[in-house]
């Protein structure tokens, strides 16, 4: 069997400050949301981007760890999509954030790394 390689591309989802951060590494495709809405209603409005992402060619999707519970409900029925949370100024310092991103490559590259 021959795999092929996609170059897929990246999207965001969060509040207006993270979003701004996110796009200075390049991201262009991003959702702000207010994270004062009610959760039934960003529910709706994340699903309904998430949704678009995979014919747009988006493969991974990094998503602010506040909204963890909201992405998962909806992250679990979507196929193709790979979520990455990630901490923003106001959650960091409730962990370790070197750890944090330790861990990350050690799941997705399978090294360790000593910093």
């Amino acid at each position: 069997m021959v795999a092929t390689i996609k170059r897929l591309g990246i999207a965001a989802v969060g509040d207006e400050l993270y979003i701004r951060s996110i796009r200075l590494l390049g991201v262009a495709k991003a959702l702000v949301v207010d994270l004062n809405v009610d959760v039934t209603e960003l529910r709706k409005v994340v699903k309904d981007f998430l949704e678009t992402l995979p014919n747009e060619g988006v493969g991974l999707v990094i998503v602010q760890d506040v909204l963890r519970e909201v992405v998962g409900e909806v992250s679990s029925t979507l196929e193709g999509l790979k979520i990455l949370y990630l901490p923003d100024l106001r959650t960091s310092e409730k962990f370790k954030v070197k750890d944090y991103y330790l861990q990350l490559l050690r799941h997705y590259i399978g090294i360790s790394l000593e910093v």
